[in-house]
């Protein structure tokens, strides 16, 4: 698990595109903070990548050849637990990226809490309806499939993934 402190010094105060269920541009920042706690996590880790989400829409960062990736993150008022769930809309099903990593946030610290491979994730996933009660208390606002956060693949093994495609 990664943490990062971030600040709120981005957001257009509107909604990012048409499917941005926080309509009032703090949800650009939420994505930004989980996006940067993983740029944080590759430069710790030695990885070169680029950052390509505001370029491109469908994955957030390119690293070596290949590897496309999609931060997903949620803000939460409480800290990262292992049985929160990863949340991917089912609208981005088809989009080209290879790899989810997921992050939470609360306040200002950002969570890295885990990753799948995009094809894994779609097939252990829960799907939910919009407007479905998932969680006993949220509704769903748009269709999404779940996967638990402890179901998910540790940072660790990522960098080994990351590394091994990178030699």
């Amino acid at each position: 698990m990664t943490n990062v402190d971030t600040t709120d010094n981005y957001s257009t105060g509107e909604a990012y595109n048409s499917m941005t269920i926080v309509r009032d541009g703090s949800g650009q920042l939420v994505g930004l903070k989980g996006e940067m706690c993983f740029a944080n996590w590759m430069a710790e880790n030695r990885i070169s990548y680029a950052h390509v989400g505001s370029e491109k829409g469908y994955h957030d960062f390119e690293i070596g050849e290949g590897i496309t990736v999609d931060v997903k993150t949620k803000l939460r008022r409480v800290p990262y637990k292992s049985e929160y769930e990863g949340h991917v809309m089912s609208y981005q099903k088809g989009y080209d990226c290879r790899l989810y990593v997921f992050a939470n946030v609360t306040g200002e610290v950002a969570t890295l809490a885990g990753w799948t491979g995009k094809k894994e994730f779609w097939d252990m996933c829960e799907m939910y309806k919009e407007g479905e009660k998932s969680d006993g208390e949220y509704t769903e606002q748009a269709d999404a499939g779940k996967v638990m956060y402890s179901r998910m693949r540790p940072m660790s093994e990522l960098l080994n993934l990351i590394k091994k495609q990178l030699n």
